[in-house]
């Protein structure tokens, strides 16, 4: 077996473990505290009902979230033959510059190296969009790149951001409501409200994981958002993207509720439904400023002339 297989088969390891953990903490709430556990019908029925709405949302935002493919640059970011073939033999001075120059008249660009230069990437031989990044575990370049999730072993960017976030916000609430649940229960048991069980042992631990997830995740979702609130992405909220005008990290920032409809869309009917409503094609965007593209073929700057200059780094 080729190591490229193994390390395919390890990333999916997170994945699968998510799955165990569905499908445990399912019997564990389901099984274990309401039928076996919960003698009222009423409690039953409220805690059954309430459960299922939060496991099925989170379950089905997290598969959306796992099985949607990363959006990467479209065929006109790509390097042309003839810049591929010069590339191949070692030729990025000269006439590769001028075809750079003429490529990236064709793109509106408003975010560019700390140097100056037109954001490029030597790997997968193309013009970066804006807010564009490469990804090493996937190797591509990914639309609007947010970060790699080992959880979801996938990019979370353009095509995605919007399920991410709402399996942080169904996570949370998920583990909020069965560790809230399963204390209750267990402070019954302790205090001889209900009589003493063998099931006390699975709520426990079931008690104890979900809070623990559950200190985890908050902070996360939190911090989340907050970025999405200022139209930044991971990335764009720790480094400022830098436009002609200098550094700053609300390069894209339109205000709190424009932020949002860039990530959920619209239709507020729709934001906390894992579907695609995100606005835009995730390499065009305005900028807080509303300033006009920046193109190569004003003053002849931010075209690189040499392989040196290259951004390879995400």
């Amino acid at each position: 077996m080729s190591l490229t297989i193994l390390r395919r088969l390890y990333a999916w390891i997170p994945v699968f473990l998510v799955a165990v953990m569905f499908v445990g903490s399912y019997y564990i709430f389901v099984v274990e505290l309401c039928f076996y556990t919960v003698t009222s019908i009423a409690e039953r029925v409220t805690l059954l009902v309430i459960y299922n709405i939060l496991f099925a949302m989170f379950l089905w935002s997290y598969i959306v979230a796992v099985s949607t493919c990363p959006a990467t640059p479209p065929e006109r970011f790509h390097f042309s033959q003839r810049m591929k073939e010069l590339i191949a033999f070692g030729n990025t001075t000269g006439e590769f510059g001028e075809l750079i120059r003429n490529a990236a008249k064709q793109h509106p660009i408003h975010t560019l190296t700390h140097e100056g230069n037109i954001r490029l990437c030597d790997k997968c031989l193309l013009i970066k969009p804006d807010r564009c990044h490469h990804c090493r575990d996937c190797n591509t370049c990914v639309l609007k790149f947010d970060h790699h999730c080992p959880l979801l072993n996938n990019c979370v960017g353009f095509s995605n951001y919007k399920t991410f976030l709402l399996v942080v916000l169904y996570g949370c609430l998920y583990f909020a409501f069965g560790a809230a649940a399963s204390l209750c229960y267990m402070i019954m048991f302790w205090t001889g409200a209900i009589p003493d069980s063998p099931t006390k042992i699975p709520i426990l631990v079931m008690f104890c994981i979900f809070t623990f997830i559950l200190l985890l995740l908050f902070p996360f979702q939190v911090f989340h958002c907050h970025v999405a609130g200022r139209n930044r992405s991971t990335i764009e909220h720790c480094y400022s993207s830098f436009t002609r005008n200098g550094l700053s990290r609300d390069t894209f920032s339109l205000g709190f509720w424009q932020n949002l409809k860039q990530v959920l869309g619209d239709k507020k009917k729709w934001w906390l439904i894992p579907i695609n409503t995100r606005l835009g094609d995730g390499y065009l965007f305005v900028l807080c400023l509303g300033l006009p593209p920046l193109l190569a073929n004003k003053g002849g700057g931010g075209v690189v002339t040499s392989r040196a200059a290259w951004v390879k780094t995400g």
